[in-house]
């Protein structure tokens, strides 16, 4: 199996998510979007790619759905963001990044990741978008009694680290099972890793997303099940 990672990272968490994905399917190149060559993606069996979510969008992935139109058969995407997961939120993010005239993209495998922010790393819009969150959860539109938003709420004030390494694993499957084989046990070789990929990274990541990695193959799955049914 020849494999690529490409990311689109902001303040470093989707990079080590990415890298350690390389690490896990040994892929050949694990490497930043500015720097991918999509005239070369046609040698790979599997592109994976992952990028920060900001308002339930993959930022980066409309890029590589202009330039390579017709790799849906052979990509696995990861969005990495902060705010818990559930079947609603990952069916708007299924919907913005994944809706096009084309069908066939409706099967590309898409997982969501939990992500890092530090409020101290962030400036710019990223900032004023983040303030903007904060102001309507507590203008009262959002109840108190809404424990996800309550959590996003106390992430955005201090901060939250979510960065789990076994959240990579369902990544990883759906890489494997677009290849037809078996995940390799050992996973320990570090093609296409550096030293720095075993450092956690500093990205605050960016907007909101993410959830926990216990929950995302089981929500896919779900909602696969209910989109079959309809």
């Amino acid at each position: 199996m020849k494999s690529i990672v490409i990311y689109n990272s902001k303040r470093g968490s989707t990079e080590q998510y990415a890298r350690w994905i390389a690490q896990d399917i040994k892929a050949e190149q694990c490497i930043a979007l500015e720097h991918a060559d999509f005239h070369s993606l046609d040698q790979f069996d599997v592109v994976v790619f992952g990028g920060w979510i900001r308002g339930s969008g993959i930022v980066g992935l409309d890029k590589l759905k202009k330039s390579v139109p017709e790799i849906f058969s052979r990509l696995v995407i990861f969005g990495v963001g902060i705010s818990r997961l559930t079947p609603e939120n990952y069916m708007q993010i299924v919907d913005i990044n994944l809706s096009t005239k084309d069908d066939r993209w409706n099967n590309v495998p898409l997982h969501v990741l939990p992500g890092r922010y530090d409020p101290s790393q962030v400036a710019g819009l990223d900032k004023f978008l983040m303030a903007v969150s904060k102001r309507v959860m507590i203008s009262g539109r959002v109840s108190d009694k809404d424990q996800g938003a309550m959590e996003m709420k106390a992430a955005i004030e201090k901060g939250v680290d979510r960065m789990d390494r076994k959240a990579v694993e369902p990544v990883v499957k759906s890489v494997y099972k677009i290849c037809g084989i078996s995940p390799v046990a050992d996973a320990s070789d570090d093609s296409a890793v550096d030293e720095k990929d075993r450092n956690s990274g500093g990205e605050g990541s960016g907007q909101d997303g993410g959830g926990d990695p216990a929950d995302t193959d089981a929500i896919m799955r779900e909602m696969l099940s209910r989109h079959d049914q309809e």
